[in-house]
């Protein structure tokens, strides 16, 4: 499955967000995510993904988060893409955002992927199993000015363009 939306128009016009490009591919038990992100100017930017589950661990292929019936391992890939876990304040009642807030704040366990630019063009890989097993880190390979998406066999071709994106099945 592999949805493509465009969300710059979701965002205030004064933060300069030109393209908002989001690639969603769901692959048996893997997700991968693909944005393409162009600015006005060279900006910090920075992409959060808030799992269910808080208990985590970094390890050398990525970020593994623990849950009691799962297991999920995250993965980024991209030049110049940071990732990180960490814990933020987060209000009740309005999502992650921290803003309106109301009640009294929780921290809650945030990935996030950072960059400093106008153009970015990023991926992450998010892989589960059950508890009690390790999942395998998802491949994704940059190469040519696209992403190489491996899971189950297959790969899928994601290539950085004008108006945001082409696929390719292999």
């Amino acid at each position: 499955v592999h949805i493509t939306g465009d969300a710059a128009g979701a965002y205030p016009r004064e933060l300069g967000l030109k393209k908002f490009i989001r690639h969603l591919v769901l692959s048996g038990d893997t997700l991968f995510v693909v944005n393409e992100i162009e600015t006005e100017t060279p900006r910090q930017l920075e992409l959060r993904y808030f799992p269910e589950d808080q208990l985590w661990e970094r390890r050398e292929d990525g970020i593994i988060v623990f849950g009691d019936s799962m297991r999920m391992v995250y993965r980024p890939a991209g030049a110049g893409t940071q990732g990180t876990a960490e814990l933020v304040s987060c209000y009740p009642g309005r999502g992650n955002i921290s803003r309106g807030k109301t009640g009294d704040p929780e921290q809650r366990l945030v990935i996030r992927e950072r960059y400093r630019g106008s153009r970015w063009f990023t991926a992450a890989a998010f892989r589960w199993c059950p508890a009690g097993k390790n999942p395998e880190p998802p491949e994704i390979q940059e190469e040519d000015g696209a992403f190489l998406l491996s899971c189950g066999g297959g790969q899928i071709r994601i290539n950085r363009t004008e108006s945001g994106g082409q696929e390719e099945e292999k």
